[in-house]
């Protein structure tokens, strides 16, 4: 990643914001640039809760039923590989004795492998569905410093590019509720931009 240095606030503000156009102008064009790029490297992600595969399902552990129907939807549209299994566990939480419970073990596929990533932060990954994409940058702040940095708050609506086919499966929207209000056009969203050394940065390209 590029060395990126802090504009601190100053009066020479003034002259950032003044004369020849440049990447530094606190201008709709920019922000919309640095948003869309933004965006455009960070997906729209379905979850899976679990990085490592295989992963094993206990079927009699009711608290995986929601887990179930999504590892199932994307099984269906040919993310996931299954197989039937088994495992022991405790009869109960007072009791050493073992019983047997019916599993399910989830493998992903060639098509799972390649479409699995990792989301912003790498803490989690899952699934890209689509990017978002800004449809125009509605208002924002007179730069101003905070925390050393001179920053500006955008506000900005936003739809969904490049929707994955399968998106829109209906066991995939039933698995997952939220993704449909994800996907929906014309969304107001906003971000707070970082005045650098080169121009304007997303605020969560600051955290990498």
């Amino acid at each position: 990643m590029k060395n990126h240095i802090p504009v601190l606030f100053s009066v020479g503000l003034t002259i950032v914001l003044a004369g020849c156009s440049s990447s530094k102008d606190a201008s709709k064009d920019n922000f919309k640039k640095v948003i869309n790029e933004y965006l455009d490297r960070n997906c729209i992600m379905i979850s899976t809760h679990n990085n490592k595969f295989p992963a094993t399902i206990n079927l009699d552990n009711v608290w995986m039923a929601d887990k179930i129907e999504q590892y199932n939807a994307l099984a269906s549209i040919g993310m996931f590989e299954v197989k039937d299994g088994s495992a022991q566990k405790n009869k109960s939480a007072f009791s050493t004795e073992k019983i047997t419970v019916p599993t399910k073990i989830y493998s992903l596929s060639e098509k799972g492998k390649d479409a699995f990533t990792k989301n912003t932060l790498g803490t989690n990954q899952g699934f890209c569905v689509a990017t978002y994409k800004v449809n125009e940058v509605n208002s924002f702040s007179e730069p101003s410093q905070a925390i050393g940095y001179i920053i500006s708050n955008v506000n900005f609506t936003a739809s969904p590019q490049k929707i994955k086919d399968w998106a829109t499966n209906g066991d995939i929207i039933k698995a997952f509720p939220r993704l449909a209000k994800r996907l929906e056009e014309n969304q107001e969203k906003s971000a707070t931009l970082f005045l650098m050394n080169d121009g304007w940065m997303h605020e969560k390209e600051m955290k990498k």
